[in-house]
């Protein structure tokens, strides 16, 4: 198998400010794990309730965090449980909205509700590997047609929003080599060239909104990540036969554990590079 196996490795590798020592030690060896954002966990908690599972099996994230318990309700629960078992605080707007809208995709499954969409879910968090690299596809469902399609589940903070790499507003902007990649894969693996890819984006704005995006995807978009993962993979493997070069900067540093001589000195003032 590729030494660049992933679409997120294929991103790492690709970006101008990556420390190829600081990558070594994330996918390689795998000496240290990158640290998940709220963003994140909220995304993987919404994957758990609409789905029932997330894509790393046993990391479900199954709550978020909560408001701080108060005094009165730390002694009204004292007065009912006689302890500070079970007890938690309110919780913040976000996550309510997370769980409506969780709600929402499974009304848009099921066939006797008024806003089924007229697939039925075949299979959640379906592991995709093969020679070319791996994957995991959220969940793979069938029209009224019989065609299969494979979708990716996204959560955002607000589908209007047009700005940045995550945005959703603007899908000629968008980047989709994630979903370009998963389709590769699971047609290699199961030998299904006509399989349809889509994406299914929930927000959780006041307005909670979503999207369904069917993706036609071409044999040229296809081989232009195979051609990205190529020269990915050359060039991880001149890294492992020549070493891995260190590249300090306040983004790479900040998270990473290894004991390096060349750590970039976090100076009292906030440092933000930019490449022209």
């Amino acid at each position: 198998m590729n030494t660049v196996k992933t679409q997120s490795m294929l991103k790492d590798i690709e970006a101008f400010s990556t420390c190829p020592e600081r990558f070594r030690r994330v996918w390689i060896d795998e000496e240290q794990k990158s640290d998940s954002s709220l963003a994140m966990n909220k995304g993987s908690f919404f994957e758990y309730l609409a789905i029932g599972a997330g894509a790393i099996h046993g990391e479900d994230v199954t709550d978020l965090p909560r408001k701080k318990i108060t005094k009165v309700q730390e002694k009204a629960w004292l007065v009912d449980h006689d302890d500070l078992e079970g007890l938690k605080g309110e919780k913040y707007a976000d996550q309510i909205r997370i769980e409506a809208q969780a709600e929402k995709f499974k009304t848009l499954f099921d066939p006797k509700h008024k806003d089924f969409l007229g697939y039925k879910i075949k299979s959640v968090q379906v592991k995709l590997e093969s020679d070319d690299g791996e994957g995991t596809i959220d969940f793979a469902c069938k029209d009224a047609n019989g065609a299969l399609w494979i979708v990716d589940l996204k959560l955002t903070q607000d589908l209007t929003n047009d700005f940045g790499p995550y945005q959703w507003a603007d899908l000629s902007r968008r980047d989709f080599t994630q979903q370009i990649w998963y389709r590769h894969l699971f047609k290699e693996q199961f030998g299904i060239s006509d399989v349809k890819m889509a994406v299914m984006v929930f927000d959780y704005h006041a307005e909670m909104r979503s999207k369904w995006i069917p993706l036609e995807i071409s044999d040229a978009s296809e081989y232009m990540v195979l051609e990205r993962f190529q020269q990915a993979n050359s060039v991880a493997e001149k890294y492992k036969a020549n070493g891995y070069p260190v590249n300090p900067s306040k983004k790479e540093c900040e998270g990473c554990t290894a004991d390096c001589l060349f750590r970039w000195d976090f100076p009292d003032i906030d440092v933000e590079e930019i490449r022209i």
